[in-house]
C-alpha cells in the first residue's frame, strides 16, 4: 500500500505525522519547526478510549500518501520503542531517521546503511537532517539499501522463517 505512492514529488524536507503529548515528540516537533519551514508534521493528541479518533488524524490511505511526499521520514517512539511507525518509514521512499533505541531485531538495519540513527542530543539530528537535505545523491542510496533490506528481511515471510528456525535450533535440533 505504501509503495503505491512512490510516485508522489517530495513537497517536503521531514514528515512526522502522529500524536504527541508533553513529551520528547512534542520536544523535536517543536525543534523541528523552528529551523525547518517545509515540514510535514502533523501532531495530534494521543488518543484515548473516551475519543479514538483524535482531531486531524488522517486515515491511512492520507497517511501513506503524505508519508511518501517527504524527503525524510521520522521515527519517533510512542508508548513503546517498537512502533508500527518504524516499520512503515522503512517501506516509504525516503531516508529513514529513527533514534538509537535498545532494541533487539534481528539482521538489524545498519547505521548509515539503512537507515540513519541520532542520539538524545537534538543537535545530532538536525545536523543529520541538513546531511541528506544536502546529499541526495547519498539518500538515494539509503534509500535504495533500506527498503531492499526490509524485503529480505522484516515482512513477515522472513520473521516467520526466522521464528521456526530458532524453535528448530532450540527444541530440535538440542
Amino acid at each position: 500500500w505504501i509503495t503505491s505512492y512512490d510516485h508522489q514529488p517530495k513537497r517536503y524536507s521531514v514528515g512526522f505525522l502522529g500524536s504527541t503529548a508533553e513529551d520528547d515528540r512534542r520536544r523535536i516537533a517543536d525543534m523541528l519547526r523552528a529551523v525547518y519551514d517545509d515540514l510535514r508534521l502533523a501532531t495530534t493528541a494521543i488518543p484515548t478510549d473516551e475519543d479514538r479518533s483524535q482531531e486531524g488524524r488522517r486515515s491511512r490511505d492520507d497517511y501513506y500518501r503524505e508519508l511518501q511526499q517527504c524527503r525524510i521520514v521520522l521515527s519517533l517512539p510512542g508508548a513503546g520503542l517498537d512502533t508500527f511507525r518504524f516499520w512503515e518509514n522503512c517501506a516509504c521512499n525516503a531516508v529513514h531517521i529513527a533514534p538509537e533505541m535498545p532494541l533487539f531485531i534481528p539482521n538489524d538495519f545498519l547505521r548509515g546503511v539503512h537507515i540513519k540513527r541520532f542520539s538524545p542530543r537534538l543537535e545530532t539530528l538536525r545536523t543529520q537532517i541538513d546531511e541528506i537535505l544536502e546529499d541526495d545523491c547519498g539518500s538515494k542510496e539509503t534509500i535504495i539499501a533500506n527498503r531492499h533490506h526490509l524485503t529480505q528481511h522484516h515482512l513477515t515471510t522472513s520473521r516467520a522463517a526466522q521464528f521456526l528456525n530458532q524453535i528448530h535450533k532450540t527444541f530440535i535440533a538440542a
